[in-house]
């Protein structure tokens, strides 16, 4: 996903460029430019709840307009990585045989590239390799999950990409995880964090900290999820980020539900809650459930509640 960094401004600074690049008919910046649009409005639907009131466009035009560009003037890469990112929104869209359809071409496409000399190339690779692993992944093919994710990995170190092998461990994590491994889910986990650390940027060290939570609390290990969510949490706090500070509160108050405290746990689900209303995150299933545990008392009776 796209960082927010005012998405719809940049939404209309790259559709303004893709007016001047039509007129001047340089094809390949307009290849370019609808790629980036097209991920712009992904991001944009991503995030939803940051942005209730601006326009939904369909990425997939603009990626099939990159793509189709790329392939009529002969760009090979451009048209590759057109198609991989089709395939990515088709995969978080759950339309799994689509995705693999246009994920399976872009890696074709990247190995006739020759990726063992083509550094762009041997990046487009370990990327469609990652999507491929999570479409297995969701297929419940937890053998063909593993071996496309490893493929990945092995790129990203030797491309030395911490930050996308970092992504990619905590993926494994989760298809060893289903597994019932729980041994080695925890090892990758750490690693994960390791990962993070070593390139020290905040948002892949408070996703692999509330990895870690997730899966210490899974295990009723209280005491370790509530250090990597409180670690999350200082690190949503200190980059603003409210969205994400709301739901680890809720997190934290799962915590104290779980080690048998729900009236401790109550006041705490309120305030996560209170914050994401004053967010304006919109109502979905996470919302929806910290709702009904902040306004329902432990024997499930209404409470009264005011924001």
């Amino acid at each position: 996903a796209m960082a927010e960094f005012n998405l719809p401004a940049r939404r209309s600074l790259l559709q303004e460029a893709l007016s001047r690049f039509v007129e001047t008919r340089n094809i390949e910046e307009q290849i370019r430019t609808h790629l980036w649009l097209g991920l712009v409005n992904a991001s944009i639907a991503e995030q939803k709840a940051r942005h209730p009131d601006v326009e939904r466009q369909d990425p997939l035009n603009n990626l099939e307009q990159s793509l189709n560009l790329a392939k009529q003037h002969g760009f090979s890469c451009e048209a590759a990585e057109s198609q991989s990112w089709m395939g990515s929104i088709l995969l978080a869209q759950n339309k799994l045989s689509d995705a693999k359809v246009h994920i399976n071409a872009a890696m074709s496409a990247f190995h006739r590239l020759k990726p063992e000399s083509n550094l762009r190339a041997k990046q487009g690779l370990a990327l469609t390799s990652v999507l491929l692993g999570e479409v297995f992944m969701k297929q419940h093919q937890p053998r063909m999950a593993r071996a496309y994710l490893m493929q990945a990995m092995r790129i990203f170190s030797e491309n030395n990409d911490i930050k996308k092998l970092a992504d990619t461990t905590g993926k494994l994590s989760e298809l060893v995880l289903n597994e019932g491994n729980t041994e080695e889910a925890l090892s990758l986990l750490t690693h994960q964090l390791q990962l993070t650390q070593r390139i020290d940027q905040p948002i892949p060290i408070r996703t692999a900290h509330i990895a870690l939570g997730n899966f210490h609390l899974m295990q009723a290990n209280f005491a370790e999820a509530r250090e990597h969510y409180s670690q999350a949490l200082t690190i949503a706090q200190d980059t603003k980020d409210r969205h994400t500070e709301s739901f680890i509160m809720a997190s934290l108050a799962n915590v104290v539900l779980d080690e048998g405290k729900p009236n401790v746990a109550i006041p705490e689900y309120e305030k996560a809650l209170a914050l994401a209303v004053h967010e304006r995150i919109q109502p979905g299933m996470e919302l929806e459930e910290l709702q009904r545990k902040a306004c329902f008392d432990a024997a499930g009776e209404p409470r009264r509640w005011k924001i």
